[in-house]
């Protein structure tokens, strides 16, 4: 059934506010996906905070064109899943990639990232990029592992200094 203009209108105004909104997002060709696997996809995304919809290409472009976001429109080749992404840049990448891992019938056609339109080559690389969380964890490591190596030196020193103190002690007696 044919969108009536004023539906069309109120499609793309709403794709607009998201759009404005958004750090990044992912396309991707649901074609294949069950239900089952569809309902799957869309709780893991609710529940990592992404949100996820079924647009007319022809809208989002319209949308992406007002918001003033470089969208290539060769990379549409299906029926096109779009994940919104409003605060982690990452998240949604790694969600849609870890899910084409084990269901085959989800492929990854690229995504939006610092305005512009990337392929999926580039979204598959953002995936693989550590979040926020792994790279804090990396650097509280690495700043302390000189501090533990410090202290171990020392402690090492402090022992050798115990044995000869003990073993001059038991010399003694």
């Amino acid at each position: 059934m044919a969108l009536t203009l004023v539906e069309k209108q109120s499609i793309t105004t709403e794709l607009v506010e998201k759009l404005s909104r958004i750090k990044s997002a992912v396309f991707a060709i649901y074609s294949g996906l069950s239900t089952k696997e569809m309902n799957e996809l869309r709780a893991k995304l609710e529940e990592a905070g992404l949100e996820a919809l079924v647009a007319k290409l022809t809208l989002f472009a319209r949308a992406a064109k007002e918001v003033g976001i470089n969208l290539d429109e060769s990379i549409f080749t299906g029926p096109t899943l779009i994940v919104f992404n409003y605060e982690d840049e990452l998240r949604a990448a790694k969600i849609i990639k870890d899910f084409a891992k084990t269901h085959e019938a989800l492929q990854i056609e690229g995504g939006i990232f610092e305005g512009s339109t990337i392929g999926a080559e580039k979204v598959k690389a953002l995936a693989a990029i550590p979040s926020r969380e792994e790279l804090y964890a990396k650097l509280v490591t690495l700043i302390q592992s000189p501090a533990s190596g410090l202290v171990n030196v020392l402690k090492a020193n402090l022992s050798k200094l115990v044995y000869v103190l003990n073993s001059y002690y038991l010399s003694k007696k």
